[in-house]
């Protein structure tokens, strides 16, 4: 198509795609990393320096959002340890780094299978939020699950119905 391999529209469109793609799958950003890794598969090309180039003029015309994460974002990282070590919790790599995700979000949801470590996880991400002075909604798919996060975390936890006010029976709001 006349468009060479190394050139900056090319590179710009493949990261620009690379980042829809994503928004496609779910995801609200892309670490640099994920980027330039994303944009080496795709584009087929080995340079790093060229692709950070666009993405800084991508950035500089605004067509691309940054977010640079500060150091007191790694005071969750901190307080975790802390926490953990003082009520002697531990929690694997997978759920330290979803408590922290879910730290940084207006909104989560966790899921995963049983025994997996869902409710030790939320106990840990419910305190932290506490100390973060955030709102906190407890909700679970069902009201055993429900009971269960209330046992555990010390604090009422509802169904996703009734935290919506929802009556799936009536297939209306509960308040209508």
């Amino acid at each position: 198509m006349g468009v060479g391999r190394d050139s900056p529209a090319r590179v710009g469109a493949g990261i620009r795609h690379v980042l829809q793609a994503s928004r496609d799958e779910g995801h609200c950003f892309l670490t640099e990393d994920q980027i330039l890794k994303n944009c080496r598969e795709l584009l087929d090309i080995d340079n790093d320096c060229l692709i950070q180039r666009v993405l800084r003029q991508l950035l500089e015309a605004n067509e691309i959002k940054n977010r640079v994460l500060t150091s007191g974002e790694g005071a969750a990282t901190e307080w975790i340890e802390k926490y953990c070590k003082r009520y002697e919790m531990n929690l694997s790599h997978e759920q330290r780094v979803s408590v922290e995700g879910i730290a940084r979000s207006s909104f989560s949801i966790l899921t995963g299978g049983p025994g997996c470590g869902k409710t030790t996880s939320t106990k840990v991400l419910f305190r932290l939020l506490q100390a973060m002075r955030k709102i906190v909604v407890l909700a679970a798919p069902t009201g055993g699950a429900a009971q269960r996060m209330s046992e555990v975390i010390g604090s009422e936890a509802k169904t996703i119905y009734r935290s919506l006010e929802w009556s799936p029976k009536e297939g209306r709001s509960a308040d209508e």
